[in-house]
């Protein structure tokens, strides 16, 4: 049983609390440094189980340009961010594309959506 402290800055708002964080095999023990409670539930989520939100580009076949920018509609595990970047790197979508749009269903198996984020009109002529 190695106890020790992680140093995390919380980012759940602008204050940015400064965390200190006890863990021991794994399981968070006690949060410090926070000015509320969602400091704690953040270090508890970012220790334990850390998610992010990704965003790359998709090729548009037929658009106004070849690229649409795409995001994960939540965040997803950490862990899966290398098979969700393949599968975006892989995804094709016709032209027009509309803001919000789904790219990737069930990215990386996470149950999230890959969507658009902006619309992407038909290359005119």
């Amino acid at each position: 049983m190695t106890r020790e402290i992680r140093e995390l800055t919380c980012i759940v708002c602008p204050v940015g609390c400064r965390l200190r964080a006890a863990v021991e095999d794994g399981q968070l023990l006690d949060v410090e440094g926070n000015s509320c409670k969602r400091g704690a539930e953040y270090a508890q989520a970012e220790l334990c189980a850390p998610k992010r939100t990704v965003t790359s580009t998709v090729r548009v076949y037929g658009g106004f340009l070849p690229l649409v920018p795409v995001r994960t509609l939540e965040p997803i595990p950490k862990h899966r961010i290398g098979q969700a970047l393949i599968e975006m790197a892989k995804a094709r979508v016709n032209a027009p594309v509309d803001i919000h749009q789904v790219v990737v269903a069930d990215v990386a198996g996470t149950g999230v959506d890959v969507i658009a984020s902006r619309s992407m009109p038909e290359k005119a002529g």
